[in-house]
């Protein structure tokens, strides 16, 4: 891992805070300058995992930067042991007005990372092929991929791994707008010069639950490449060692921005008949249609997780409600089978979950 920097241009007279996304085994420190001068330090607390947009931390005061009049080169010089999304500017309590992007590192890639895009014109499914290559001379001893949606309509994208199976991963999603989902191949071992999969990629899609439209061209993976349909060098897609280093090349798609804030993370959806409903996110309203047969008298809801932890949270439905726990739970509603019925779902946290419905 190499020291890299952060710059951009900031105008003043004005006091911004810091904030980002940044990985880090332990506690690093983060020195400014400005036209050249060192100003200040800050610190970036030890995160193990990808998560929320946060604030930078101060040994002695507010953690904020006092930027004098004029127009001026603010640096930010990031140590080795840290891997950071970016730098953003906040002037009070007002949106992010500016996101910095690190400068790449001076050090050829150890991992090539490819994609082929096999819906290019489809508007509403996103289905992807990515092959992970060793570039380097030395095998390469486990890595995680990490792919990012926008979350332009508070509808979080439902995944289909096709090959391999089964396929370690997860979806994450950040309180800024971003999923990431991430594939975790630390267990593997890729020689030199090879591909991990061969030259068939990893098989996946993304599409949202209601199958309505996706804008990719404003997720931060996509870029216009992908258009043609035919394997394409992706500098979107990171891919990081199991200790947190950037092994691939990795820059933002042009126009990509983090300016707006993000939506909650909730989901609406619509459970229908018995075929099974995955949700994914914190929140959820989830209406349920009405079935025709007057001769049922009850609705019955099953929920399932499927993310390897037991149910956590609560069912809502008409000022009832009903803890979650387990591995299986079995909700009766009674004299509801022949309206609209809506259920609030509060799981405490970012979950993927089964519901599927039934009469008697």
């Amino acid at each position: 891992d190499s020291v890299r920097q952060i710059s951009t241009l900031v105008s003043g007279p004005r006091t911004v805070s810091l904030a980002g996304r940044w990985i880090a085994d332990a506690p690093v420190n983060v020195r400014v300058s400005v036209d050249g001068a060192m100003v200040d330090s800050f610190q970036l607390d030890g995160v193990a995992r990808w998560g929320a947009l946060q604030s930078w931390s101060h040994p002695r005061k507010s953690p904020s930067l006092v930027v004098p009049a004029g127009s001026h080169r603010v640096v930010f010089q990031v140590p080795p042991g840290i891997q950071i999304d970016g730098v953003a500017l906040v002037a009070g309590d007002g949106p992010i007005e500016r996101w910095a992007l690190p400068v790449p590192p001076l050090v050829p890639p150890r991992v090539e990372v490819l994609v082929r895009d096999e819906s290019p014109t489809d508007p509403k499914y996103l289905k992807s092929r990515i092959i992970v290559k060793n570039v380097s001379t030395k095998p390469l001893s486990g890595y995680r991929l990490h792919l990012q949606l926008r979350d332009d309509a508070w509808k979080p994208p439902v995944v289909e791994t096709w090959w391999p199976v089964p396929l370690s991963w997860t979806l994450f999603h950040d309180r800024h707008g971003l999923y990431t989902w991430t594939m975790d191949r630390s267990q593997v071992v890729v020689p030199a010069g090879q591909s991990d999969f061969g030259t068939s990629g990893v098989s996946l899609g993304f599409h949202r639950y209601d199958w309505s439209a996706i804008d990719r061209t404003d997720d931060p993976s996509w870029d216009s490449s992908w258009i043609a349909g035919a394997w394409t060098r992706s500098r979107g897609i990171p891919v990081f060692s199991t200790s947190g280093q950037l092994l691939s090349e990795w820059s933002c798609r042009d126009g990509a921005n983090l300016d707006y804030p993000s939506k909650p993370d909730g989901v609406q959806a619509e459970l229908t008949g018995t075929t099974p409903l995955v949700l994914e996110g914190i929140t959820a309203r989830v209406d349920v249609s009405p079935e025709g047969n007057w001769n049922w008298t009850s609705t019955v809801i099953g929920i399932s997780p499927l993310d390897g932890q037991p149910l956590t949270g609560k069912l809502v439905w008409n000022g009832t409600t009903w803890p979650l726990s387990g591995w299986w739970q079995q909700i009766t509603i009674h004299n509801a089978t022949h309206s609209n019925i809506t259920l609030i779902l509060d799981l405490g946290s970012s979950r993927k979950i089964q519901l599927q419905k039934w009469q008697q």
